[in-house]
């Protein structure tokens, strides 16, 4: 069953979104104690929670079936320090191709911090997660790379190919239907 992220902090009562049979199936579960002590009945938090559930789904679908970057708070956990701390592979302000955790796709993403065995990332796009080292990669955009870039900025991913690059973040694109732009590598994903 796919699932589609919802931004934290949707519903008024604590909810378990479950998946199970029949397939594609999703039970929605008030924290009936919380419920209780708030004064609702359970129609009413039922109710709430639904039209809260339907709000986030239309948010997400919205934003391209990712959680919308307000949605999703940036909490930076305290890095380990001390000795016996190994060296992190990235460091603060290393631009990067980061494969997202909800899609497959690599995006351009700035290193916010980095620690043994994780590192904390900001998409060009202002969203932010914790991921693993082997998630992310040196931005480095060649001619002849797959890519899919939103046409003049806009909301669509379109396919096409790099032809030429101006360092790192400037590149020109010849997508598959034979428009070309330049443009820059934060309207770009691609596929490794």
């Amino acid at each position: 069953m796919d699932l589609l992220p919802l931004p934290p902090a949707t519903f008024d009562y604590p909810v378990v979104l479950c998946g199970g049979p029949p397939a594609g199936a999703i039970a929605l579960v008030p924290d009936w104690p919380t419920v209780r002590a708030a004064g609702a009945t359970p129609a009413e938090a039922l109710e709430g929670a639904l039209q809260q559930l339907a709000a986030a789904i239309a948010e997400t679908l919205q934003a391209g079936g990712r959680v919308p970057p307000a949605s999703r708070p940036e909490t930076l956990a305290p890095l380990p320090t001390g000795p016996g701390a190994p060296p992190a592979d990235w460091v603060a302000g290393d631009r990067v191709l980061c494969q997202w955790s909800h899609d497959l796709f690599w995006y351009p993403a700035t290193v916010r911090q980095a620690a043994p065995g994780r590192v904390y990332v900001k998409f060009d796009d202002g969203d932010k997660e914790w991921t693993v080292p082997e998630r992310v990669m040196p931005l480095d955009l060649e001619v002849g790379d797959r890519v899919y870039c939103r046409w003049q900025g806009g909301d669509e991913y379109y396919p096409g190919q790099v032809s030429l690059a101006e360092g790192s973040e400037r590149i020109h694109v010849v997508y598959d239907d034979g428009d070309q732009e330049w443009t820059t590598v934060g309207f770009c994903r691609l596929t490794r």
